[in-house]
């Protein structure tokens, strides 16, 4: 017999049918069993004498015959697309064996914490919710590879070893190349941009790499970029077309999609006009109508990002807005200076719901000028020679951007980290398996302090080093430190309906159980015990630092604490203290801003 898909069994009721698949659950009734079953296009509930399935546990891939029944009206599942259905099972046969699995695989959700997610990865993969995640990132490159075809843009493929670090810094991972120096690619960006004159109009999905010590809910070391480069634009070119590629990518998700969105419980993305706001344009409004001055600041922080994106819906029920002119030394050596300000750029970020999705610029397409940008950045312009050589020979006005893929992700579903919208995240925690795994020796506050350590010095952040006696509590820390009580960082790790979170708040205050329940949305909530807290950090109580990011635990902030212009907490050390500005604190942590205290 010919093998049916899960979902074309719908369409032969009252028919035999062979199918094949894996077993999701099975639940026992007496002298029936019941398996859900599913294959690449769904899952069905199938019924079976419990003789005939008593060796089939959860997890085996079979091979099933058997006859397709009608369900009862009142036993049909409106939740699922096969519902109203069942097959009873004639014959099975076991393609392959499964050990039991270490968690339950039948249930709606998976609550696991994140480590164990990925530590379980090619298992957790399988889940039916983890599955649907991968299914709208499929949307997200189809929907943008549509966008861009519509476009007349050609698909490149470009590589991802360079002989030059495409952006220059240090964020960038080299490697031995034969005996010689050579670099991953930070983005495809010096290639695409060599191509533009050969097609006019290109776009790519390509990896990029950056060696950036960051341990956020938005980072990766390894991220997925959808890029588009055009020539023969201008800056408004430009603009017109990221926001119609990232409104037309989006749209097509959200219509093919409308069963997964809604098992997300997510309300429709709102597609209103798209406002245009410089950075400073935006920072005004921030300030203005959230109360925060961040204008002298050089970059909007997560929190602005987020608070901006609240102001767009609110007056133009957009979802996206974008913001343009960032300053010029804050961006890629190619990004070309507005002629009318030269300290500032003709950049662009496109915002989604909060999160920045996109970046990108008009380019500098004169050679000479692109030759004095390089050295400007104290980069060798050697480095470049086969870039260059693009720019002497007609380079027309050009630009483009780059869409995360990851992030894209991220934000349509309103994941809470970054890596569950990764098949296989690398980070600096991880490369398939915790590296932290392939030491002997267990990582502990000395670890703990150095890493943060690490990432404040190779970020250029300032910051102050306290060395005192130890101290238990707050009230002693800011003593020996000679600091305000109120500008204690102190780090909580909590459980928010049995998952371990951390809340940061101002020392001089509490955690409103109430006020934080409710604001997200949780039922219960309880302190961690010592133990727990040793358990989950590797640090005493009244030791752990603010960086939630850095321990897998969703990272809360109250608000009051921004209060405060330069924060301090201990840093895995009861004897060791850091004191750092609260705006950089934000931005190497990205978390989840409320009013959680008292």
């Amino acid at each position: 017999m010919e093998r049916t898909l899960i979902k074309d069994t719908l369409n032969e009721i009252g028919k035999s049918v062979f199918i094949q698949g894996w077993v999701q659950t099975r639940r026992d009734h007496g002298k029936i069993v019941f398996l859900d079953i599913s294959d690449r296009s769904g899952l069905v509930q199938t019924v079976s004498a419990a003789d005939l399935a008593a060796k089939v546990q959860a997890g085996f891939a079979v091979a099933v015959e058997g006859l397709v029944k009608e369900r009862p009206k009142n036993l049909v599942n409106p939740k699922l697309e096969t519902g109203k259905i069942e097959i009873e099972i004639k014959k099975i046969e076991v393609l392959a064996k499964s050990e039991s699995y270490p968690f339950d695989m039948g249930s709606p959700e998976l609550k696991l914490e994140l480590p164990t997610l990925l530590d379980y990865r090619s298992l957790t993969l399988r889940h039916p919710k983890v599955k649907e995640i991968f299914q709208i990132q499929a949307a997200v490159l189809a929907g943008f590879r549509e966008v861009a075809r519509k476009l007349d843009c050609t698909e490149i493929v470009v590589p991802t070893i360079a002989a030059s670090a495409t952006e220059g810094g240090a964020e960038v991972f080299p490697i031995d190349y034969f005996g010689h120096r050579a670099f991953l690619t930070q983005s495809p960006q010096l290639y695409k941009q060599m191509l533009v004159p050969v097609f006019e109009r290109v776009f790519t999905i390509s990896k990029a790499y950056r060696a950036e010590p960051s341990v956020t809910t938005r980072h990766l070391t390894e991220a997925t970029q959808m890029d588009c480069e055009f020539c023969f634009v201008n800056f408004e070119n430009l603009l017109d077309l990221l926001e119609e590629v990232g409104a037309s990518t989006l749209k097509y998700v959200q219509d093919r999609n409308p069963k997964i969105l809604e098992h997300f419980g997510l309300v429709p993305i709102s597609f209103g006009k798209i406002p245009r706001l410089t950075m400073r344009e935006a920072q005004q409004i921030i300030f203005k109508e959230f109360n925060r001055d961040i204008r002298q600041e050089q970059d909007l922080s997560p929190q602005d990002e987020t608070d901006i994106c609240k102001w767009a819906v609110k007056k133009y029920q957009s979802d996206l807005v974008t913001i343009t002119h960032f300053p010029t030394k804050k961006r890629a050596f190619y990004s070309m200076p507005d002629p009318k300000e030269p300290e500032y750029s003709l950049s662009y970020d496109l915002l989604f719901r909060g999160l920045e999705i996109l970046s990108g610029s008009q380019r500098i397409s004169d050679y000479d000028e692109l030759v004095s940008a390089i050295k400007d950045r104290g980069l060798d312009s050697a480095a470049f020679e086969m870039y260059l050589m693009a720019f002497k020979y007609g380079m027309p006005p050009e630009g483009g951007f780059s869409f995360g893929l990851e992030r894209m992700t991220k934000n349509i579903l309103n994941l809470e980290n970054i890596r569950e919208a990764s098949l296989y995240p690398r980070d600096m925690e991880r490369v398939d398996i915790r590296l932290s795994t392939l030491n002997k020796k267990p990582a502990g506050p000395t670890d703990l302090f150095a890493k943060i350590k690490q990432i404040l010095d190779k970020k250029e952040l300032e910051y102050k080093l306290y060395e005192h006696e130890k101290v238990l509590t707050s009230e002693e820390a800011a003593k020996a430190r000679g600091t305000r009580l109120s500008q204690g960082a102190k780090a909580l790790v909590m459980f928010a309906d049995k998952k371990a979170i951390m809340i940061v708040l101002p020392a001089d205050r509490r955690v409103d159980f109430k006020k934080f329940k409710l604001a997200q949305k949780i039922r219960d909530l309880k302190m961690g015990t010592a133990e727990e807290v040793k358990k989950l950090t590797g640090v005493e109580i009244g030791a752990v630092p603010p960086f939630g990011n850095l321990l897998s635990l969703t990272l809360y902030v109250d608000q009051n604490l921004q209060n405060e212009e330069k924060i301090v907490f201990n840093a895995g050390l009861h004897s060791k203290s850091i004191l750092l500005k609260y705006s950089d604190y934000i931005k190497i942590t990205d978390p989840i801003i409320g009013d959680y205290t008292s």
